[in-house]
């Protein structure tokens, strides 16, 4: 990893000499790959290391993770600053990327150990060379079909101009401005961060089969957080404002969802696994 990163590093200081004019929006977009990345990275090394042990360290998991892409989101604020931004006459022409690149980034990590700790090319060729002879039921096949239709639709809507909005979810919208201001958005706070929240409680409940699937889908909330903060249009106070608005409403959402899905089984006591970032990436059924 931080061999990539030197190189994208490098390559936008060159653009900074040939194209100072870009620099700036070089550099925001780097922000919007960067700070994603490390928190589902950090996420997904505290996983394997069987960490968090507790419902409350499950919580400030999602609420650190959070912290860190917002920091990421006010940099690329500061970077974007400018009048023609505020006024909605330019606009961050990454958008689409910083969705894409963190979520197969961590793809990549949790079904083949890319960038993991200790991981070494001999072991991501095995471990990839199992996932390619890995039987494919019609069940993998639905549920491939479902996530590629699932993410051509997040990218259709995460630009600029994005796809339509049903007159049902304009309402909801309507609803949520209504009751909070500033409305949190409904990827973030039904979807993304409570997907988050419950893998660490995987974790914390002995679950971990889950935990990889359910970190891919909590990337969904790291960079559509990230985005909010893109909109420079909209007052900073509102973004985090709404940001903090989708993180106490999942945090709610995915405890209720996790006590009943796991919360109220016995806790089962076992030892740590001996290769502890293998069963990561495991499927939900376990080995076949």
């Amino acid at each position: 990893w931080l061999t990539w990163w030197l190189a994208l590093g490098l390559l936008t200081a060159a653009l900074w000499l040939v194209a100072p004019g870009a620099h700036n929006s070089a550099v925001a977009l780097l922000a919007g790959l960067a700070y994603p990345t490390l928190a589902g990275w950090l996420l997904y090394t505290a996983f394997a290391a069987d960490r968090p042990r507790t419902v409350w360290g499950a919580v400030g998991a999602l609420w650190g993770s959070l912290a860190l892409v917002v920091l990421g989101g006010l940099v690329a604020a500061g970077l974007l600053g400018s009048t023609a931004y505020y006024l909605a006459a330019k606009s961050f022409a990454g958008v689409k990327l910083a969705h894409l690149v963190p979520l197969l980034a961590i793809v990549a990590l949790v079904t083949i150990g890319f960038g993991a700790p200790g991981a070494d090319r001999r072991t991501l060729r095995a471990r990839l060379a199992t996932l390619w002879n890995q039987p494919v039921s019609t069940g993998y096949l639905l549920l491939g079909a479902a996530a590629f239709l699932a993410l051509a639709l997040m990218l259709l809507r995460s630009g600029n101009e994005g796809a339509d909005v049903s007159a049902l979810e304009l309402r909801f919208r309507a609803l949520l401005e209504h009751v909070f201001r500033a409305r949190p958005r409904t990827k973030e706070f039904l979807l993304g961060d409570p997907a988050l929240l419950l893998a660490a409680l995987a974790i914390v409940w002995r679950q971990r089969q889950w935990a990889g699937p359910l970190l891919i889908l909590g990337m969904v909330g790291l960079v559509g957080t990230f985005n909010t903060f893109c909109h420079l249009h909209t007052p900073l106070s509102q973004s985090l404002l709404r940001t903090f608005h989708a993180a106490w409403l999942s945090t709610l959402l995915a405890l209720l969802v996790g006590w009943w899905l796991w919360g109220r089984q016995p806790r089962r006591v076992a030892a740590p696994p001996e290769s502890e970032l293998a069963d990561l990436t495991e499927p939900p059924g376990g080995p076949n």
